[in-house]
C-alpha cells in the first residue's frame, strides 16, 4: 500500500503489520514500548506518526524493523546533540525511521504504545504475558550485566511504574517458588532518582531462567544482547561464589 511521504514522496508500508499477533509482531511492540514513540502528526494526511531513533551502531536492527513494516527505503543516519547531567554537550550519530500510518499507530496504542507514554506506559493484558514482548522491552530499555558484588548475572529493566509492575509479575510466574509470592511481590520496582521512571533488578538463578525464556531459539532480538546471553549460556554461567568464565560490560 502506498502512503504520501514528506515533500511529495511516497513510501510503501504494511499498514496491517500490527493487526495480527505473531512472535515477531509482539517483539516489535515491546521494542517500541521501550524505544519508539507514537507522535501526533502535524500534517493533513494522517493523525499519527511512528518514530524509532537508535544509536548508529544499531542501524541493522532499525533496518530489520523497516523490513518488518514492508518498507523498501533505508533508515536515515543523522547527527544529534544533547546535554549530559554534568552540563557538557554531547554529540552522537543516530539512525532514524519515521512512518505515518493511523492503522499502525492505532494498533500500537491498543497494545499500550501510546503518545507521551514515558511515565504512564502499560502493556495490554495479552502483551504482558508474552515473552516475545518482554524480549523487545529488554532489548530497548534493559541491560544484562554482572553483579559486581557477587559475580552473578543480573537483568535490569527501566520503565513506568505500571510497566515495571507487569514485568515483576511476569518474572514471578517463572520463579520455581512462585506460589510463595502472590501478586508478583517477589520483585518490587524502585524509583529512579530525578525522574518518573522505575527500575527492576532480577538476579540470582532466576535471572538465568528469565533470559532463557526470552532468548533461547528466539527471533528477532538485538544481536549484541542475544550474543552476550549466548556467551554466558555456553560458558556455564556463574557459580554461586561469584566465579565466572567470561566478562562483558553491561549492554
Amino acid at each position: 500500500m502506498i502512503i504520501p511521504g514528506r515533500r511529495g514522496q511516497f513510501s510503501e508500508v504494511n499498514h496491517e503489520a500490527f493487526s495480527t499477533s505473531t512472535p515477531e509482531m509482539e517483539y516489535w511492540v515491546g521494542f517500541l514500548m521501550a524505544d519508539g514513540c507514537v507522535l501526533d502528526n502535524d500534517g493533513t494526511y494522517v493523525k499519527y506518526r511512528l518514530q524509532l531513533v537508535l544509536q548508529a551502531g544499531d542501524y541493522a536492527h532499525v533496518a530489520n524493523f523497516a523490513r518488518f513494516l514492508g518498507l523498501s527505503r533505508k533508515p536515515l543516519l543523522a547527527e544529534s546533540s544533547g546535554t549530559l547531567p554534568n552540563g557538557k554537550k554531547a554529540h552522537r550519530q543516530t539512525c532514524k525511521l519515521s512512518v505515518r500510518s493511523d492503522r499502525i499507530c492505532e494498533d500500537l496504542i491498543s497494545h499500550g504504545v501510546t503518545p507521551r507514554k514515558s511515565a504512564t506506559a502499560k502493556a495490554s493484558d495479552y502483551m504482558a504475558q508474552s515473552s516475545h514482548f518482554w524480549r523487545g522491552v529488554l532489548d530497548g530499555d534493559g541491560s544484562i550485566c554482572m553483579d559486581k558484588r557477587n559475580g552473578s548475572v543480573c537483568v535490569e529493566m527501566l520503565g513506568s511504574l505500571s510497566l515495571m509492575s507487569q514485568w515483576c509479575e511476569f518474572c514471578c510466574l517463572l520463579h520455581p517458588n512462585r506460589k510463595r509470592y502472590p501478586n508478583g511481590k517477589l520483585y518490587i520496582p524502585k524509583p529512579v532518582r530525578g525522574g518518573p521512571l522505575y527500575r527492576v533488578r532480577v538476579g540470582g538463578p532466576i535471572s538465568h531462567v528469565v533470559l532463557r525464556k526470552l532468548y533461547a531459539d528466539a527471533e528477532p532480538a538485538l544481536d549484541r544482547k542475544k550474543a552476550l546471553w549466548a556467551s554466558w549460556e555456553e560458558s556455564g554461567w556463574v557459580s554461586r561464589r561469584g566465579q565466572h568464565c567470561v566478562e562483558n560490560p553491561p549492554v
